[in-house]
């Protein structure tokens, strides 16, 4: 068990974790574990982690948990909301190269190498994957949820507002 200062976009905190493991994707290093405070299990950005000590807690019983398996054991919380989006050939693979196991999304892929995302995703990740899809550009077109299209014209609005 360690003990961690750890800094999140919103926060600066110390949290008491048992690490996973480490793994890397799309040029980050992450380490999911679970998080003694929050009892349940939580993904940390390596580069955001700012020191790290032993901890007295006692370890939970983790043996079956691993990297490849860490996020079955996430106990979601909140609305979902369902998500749908078309992808041309290029976002479907972007898609496969980008979005990370973490958020558990399907790539359902055509012949002709299009494709589209159809899975139910928490409502709290809805500026996440706003973010994501704007990145995207025109290779990624959402049908839904409405909230993720309402989020997305948002942060274009800001974005188009910057540049005026």
């Amino acid at each position: 068990m360690v003990r961690m200062k750890y800094e999140s976009k919103q926060h600066k905190q110390s949290r008491d974790v048992q690490p996973i493991g480490i793994y890397a994707s799309n040029g980050f290093w992450y380490c999911p574990a679970y998080c003694f405070h929050r009892r349940d299990f939580r993904l940390f950005r390596c580069d955001r982690g700012r020191s790290v000590e032993l901890s007295k807690l006692e370890a939970v019983n983790l043996t079956q948990v691993h990297t490849g398996n860490w996020d079955s054991y996430i106990e979601e919380k909140g609305p979902v909301v369902e998500l749908y989006v078309e992808l041309t050939a290029t976002g479907v693979q972007r898609c496969e190269s980008e979005l990370w196991p973490a958020h558990k999304i399907q790539i359902h892929v055509r012949e002709d190498g299009t494709g589209w995302l159809g899975n139910q995703i928490p409502a709290s990740s809805l500026p996440f994957f706003g973010q994501f899809f704007i990145g995207l550009g025109t290779d990624s077109n959402v049908k839904a949820p409405d909230g993720l299209i309402r989020v997305m014209r948002e942060m274009l609005d800001k974005l188009r507002a910057q540049y005026r």
